[in-house]
């Protein structure tokens, strides 16, 4: 999950430049709004956008993170002669004996 907080960081960086821009160009609204009496109107609805725009991908990027997987594990790889030893010996239990003790006797 670690290109998750890539994401989210750069796109919190990304929110963040354009709502600094969007406040001075608010303020400067604010300032001449003797000169253009529709500015006022017109930032409060790109306020609203905006912040309707900044939730809604917040939303976006935890959903998707969460819900999708960005992998897929199969196994298409063909049996090799240890694993079909291995497949052999899976009918054994632990009281089951492979190599009886009496074996043993002579090796040592």
């Amino acid at each position: 999950m670690w290109w998750f907080w890539i994401y989210f960081g750069i796109y919190t960086f990304s929110i963040i430049v354009i709502w600094a821009f969007f406040i001075i160009a608010k303020i400067h609204s604010l300032k001449f709004k003797n000169y253009q009496p529709t500015i006022v109107w017109y930032t409060k609805i790109v306020t609203t956008i905006l912040t309707i725009f900044t939730i809604l991908w917040y939303i976006l990027i935890f959903v998707f993170a969460w819900s999708s997987n960005t992998y897929n594990i199969k196994d298409t790889a063909p049996k090799t002669n240890i694993q079909k030893e291995i497949d052999d010996f899976s009918d054994i239990s632990e009281k089951d004996e492979i190599i009886p003790d009496s074996a043993w006797e002579d090796y040592y």
